[in-house]
């Protein structure tokens, strides 16, 4: 996922939009990672989804998750999904 979220961050620089990375490689990033989540109010997202190879859609209100995208989507389906939720 990484080209594809770099992509991702690059098509929607300028807009109202938090790309944030939780790495579970090891203990320690695994623990910085949780911190981050909690930090920004995404401790119920960042416990029911600990794994990779995906990106969460969270609505900046709620927390809630919108969508979660794979990399079996495209860049133009995950801008599209993205784009959705800022017309919200």
């Amino acid at each position: 996922m990484g080209t594809i979220f770099t992509d991702l961050q690059n098509k929607f620089d300028g807009k109202p939009i938090l790309f944030v990375t939780l790495d579970f490689t090891n203990r320690t990033t695994h623990y910085q990672s949780e911190l981050l989540a909690s930090a920004l109010g995404m401790s119920e997202a960042y416990k029911a989804n600990q794994g990779t190879g995906f990106i969460l859609l969270l609505d900046s209100q709620t927390r809630n998750i919108s969508t979660r995208l794979t990399s079996k989507q495209t860049l133009k389906e995950m801008s599209a999904a993205l784009n959705q939720l800022l017309k919200k």
